[in-house]
């Protein structure tokens, strides 16, 4: 599980990406990601 901040900047892959809720819904359209949790902080995300 891992936890990211929104609005935080995360390098992977030498790429930079900013986190945002539009990354998180990204993510869990592509179907490999579940979002366990949201708050305003951050989300709690688990890999398929």
């Amino acid at each position: 599980m891992i936890k990211p901040l929104f609005n935080q900047i995360y390098t992977i892959n030498e790429e930079k990406y900013k986190f945002t809720e539009t990354i998180m819904e990204e993510m869990r359209d592509s179907g490999l990601v579940k979002i366990l949790s949201v708050d305003k902080q951050s989300a709690n995300i688990i890999g398929l």
